[in-house]
């Protein structure tokens, strides 16, 4: 929801930058919800309740700020600044199909160079950018918006987390090349831990779900399920490594 609403709240973050509202002004959650409506920042779709869901994620704006929260670390926010307004919607990743990314503001150099397919140095470019991005929590993980403490991480996020805004198509080709890379060479403690337990998880979803019991993680396992089934291997790490390229958006 907060993907959906973001490209009409922008449009408010203006008038807040603008000076409608000082940062000496602080919102409740329904105020900001009325606030975003006078200025017709809400898209039509929406309903009352994904509008406060928004306001609480816009409180809640990475997964590091949840992790605090719920550890004691830092004291739950009550009401919206023009400074937390910002900040919740800073790094909100594009969605597919209903929110890309405008062609413009992608980097002009990493674009593919015929219409299928990106040359070899693009891919291993953007692959780099994604394991400097991702080897610490900090510039990573911890700045996604994961309100839910999920761990699941997709393509969209990791597009929006590198410093320059390239095609998802782009990313999903480095993402993949760094899983072959990596496949190899983890240890089988790994391999149960990041492949075989999120691949049984999933499956008992799937069962869950077809006999109509499902559980309250089930989108979320669903989305394992998915790329468990086109991109993680059967059985070992040296079998993904031969594997052609899969959809790996978690």
């Amino acid at each position: 929801c907060a993907t959906r609403a973001a490209a009409g709240c922008r449009s408010a973050a203006s008038a807040t930058a603008s000076g409608r509202m000082c940062e000496g002004v602080a919102l409740t959650e329904m105020q900001l919800c009325g606030a975003i409506e006078e200025l017709s920042g809400w898209p039509p779709e929406l309903t009352p309740g994904d509008r406060l869901e928004i306001c609480s994620a816009i409180l809640v704006p990475s997964l590091a700020s949840a992790r605090a929260r719920l550890e004691g670390q830092q004291t739950p926010r009550q009401l919206v600044t023009r400074h937390a307004f910002c900040d919740g919607l800073d790094r909100v990743p594009f969605n597919l199909p209903d929110f890309p990314v405008p062609a413009h503001v992608l980097h002009p150099g990493l674009l593919p160079q015929t219409p299928q397919a990106f040359v070899r140095g693009q891919i291993e470019s953007v692959a780099k950018a994604v394991a400097a991005t991702f080897c610490m929590d900090r510039t990573g993980s911890d700045r996604v918006k994961d309100f839910f403490l999920s761990g699941l991480l997709s393509l969209e996020e990791v597009q929006r987390a590198l410093p320059k805004l390239v095609p998802y198509a782009l990313v999903e080709d480095a993402v993949a090349l760094i899983v072959r890379c990596a496949a190899p060479v983890f240890t089988p403690e790994e391999w149960e831990e990041l492949v075989v337990t999120l691949r049984n998880l999933a499956a008992r979803a799937a069962s869950s779900a077809a006999i109509g019991d499902v559980p309250s993680s089930a989108h979320a396992s669903g989305d394992l399920d998915d790329a468990s089934q086109r991109s993680a291997p059967a059985s070992s790490p040296q079998a993904q490594a031969q594997t052609p390229r899969g959809n790996t958006n978690d």
